[in-house]
């Protein structure tokens, strides 16, 4: 019996943690089928909406139909959720299907695919959570079903399986997910930063969304007291609407608008090139949100591979790596110390041979794999 996946997305196709969209591109590279879920661009079968998605070869865009209306009901939201189960379990029914999801907003669509026959599973890479204490606990309750129902749970971290474990042992502690395939490929130069390097300046750099997890506070003083370094964040930055994060934008705009500070963006495949410019890598992110202190940068293998000093704020995660892989900074004066013994002090062959097959050893490849044994 041929097997089919169902990936549910609540985020766009492109978004910068791309972990869905890379196992698909994975599962894909397997010529494994696939139907991705795309929940974010659901609508009323009477007000359908024309959305584009890229084509792939054995991937199926699937975008729900709300067969009844008001959705922001959660007994009509889960009815419907069914509904397109349903739909695609008769669609589908010679084949065998597995519902894999990432996000505990669809638990309740996992329920709905035991009850259907639907091999579930959950694929935990990351501590979610809120700022808010309500969602919070929503968000916690949610998660526990989740992984109470599925029939497979994997975690991503050491962290994430000693946190779940009063829930639930997981199956397995997978690989974290790296695009080694794109890091692969031929560097090109990226003129804006070329022109940076120039200079002769030591140039800090990170690569991801720029968003209220950064520590501006760190950033913008590390930024103001060390003027002969040059700090480059390269990716989106992503405002927010929650009341108490309000403050974040004009954080932004003061790290931004110092002469030192740079920002830019550009399409995912020039991220290695990017990189190849930083002297220094960093993962600034603020301590006390338990998001960033249970989380696993998927970003320290593109850093990895590239064979750079890493500098991080106290993640858990990271604490177990090797101290001569990872620093870890507790405050400014150890990051402004590790940033200097950084740009000092290169770093041996034998390290970066170590760093390289670390970020080999993470692929999505590996990871995805993995998983598919455990499930066979």
């Amino acid at each position: 019996m041929k097997s089919i996946y169902i990936i549910p997305f609540e985020l766009p196709w492109n978004w910068t943690a791309d972990y869905q969209k890379q196992t698909i591109l994975e599962l894909n590279n397997k010529n494994k089928k696939v139907i991705a879920y795309m929940n974010k661009d659901a609508c009323f079968f009477l007000k359908r909406k024309n959305v584009f998605y890229p084509k792939i070869k054995s991937v199926i865009f699937f975008q729900p139909i709300y067969f009844f209306p008001f959705q922001r009901f959660l007994f009509i939201k889960y009815l419907n959720q069914f509904l397109n189960l349903l739909f695609l379990k008769i669609l589908f029914f010679k084949e065998k299907i597995y519902f894999w999801s990432f996000d505990p907003d669809f638990f309740k669509m996992a329920i709905y695919s035991n009850f259907l026959r639907i091999t579930t599973i959950y694929d935990c890479v990351d501590f979610h959570d809120h700022i808010e204490p309500k969602q919070q606990q929503k968000i916690r309750d949610m998660e526990n079903k989740l992984i109470k129902s599925v029939k497979y749970f994997f975690v991503n971290s050491k962290e994430l399986f000693k946190i779940h474990s009063k829930t639930r042992f997981a199956d397995a502690i997978v690989p974290q997910g790296f695009s080694l395939n794109l890091f692969k490929n031929k560097i090109k130069k990226i003129n804006s930063i070329s022109l940076l390097k120039k200079n002769k300046k030591p140039i800090i750099g990170f690569v991801g969304g720029i968003n209220y997890r950064l520590d501006y506070d760190l950033l913008i003083k590390l930024a103001k007291r060390n003027k002969n370094w040059r700090f480059i964040f390269w990716g989106p930055i992503q405002k927010q609407d929650n009341d108490q994060l309000k403050n974040i934008q004009k954080k932004q705009d003061e790290l931004f608008s110092l002469e030192n500070v740079y920002t830019n963006k550009s399409l995912k495949k020039t991220i290695p090139s990017v990189i190849e410019y930083f002297d220094v890598c960093i993962i600034p992110y603020k301590k006390s949100y338990l998001f960033n202190l249970y989380s696993y940068p998927m970003k320290v293998f593109e850093y990895f591979y590239k064979q750079k000093p890493v500098i991080s704020s106290e993640i858990n995660e990271l604490k177990t790596f090797p101290k001569n892989l990872i620093s870890i900074s507790c405050n400014y004066e150890e990051w402004e110390k590790s940033i200097k013994k950084s740009i000092k002090i290169k770093e041996s062959q034998k390290n970066k041979k170590i760093k390289r097959q670390m970020a080999i050893n993470n692929s999505w490849k590996k990871k995805v794999g993995a998983i598919l044994d455990k499930i066979k």
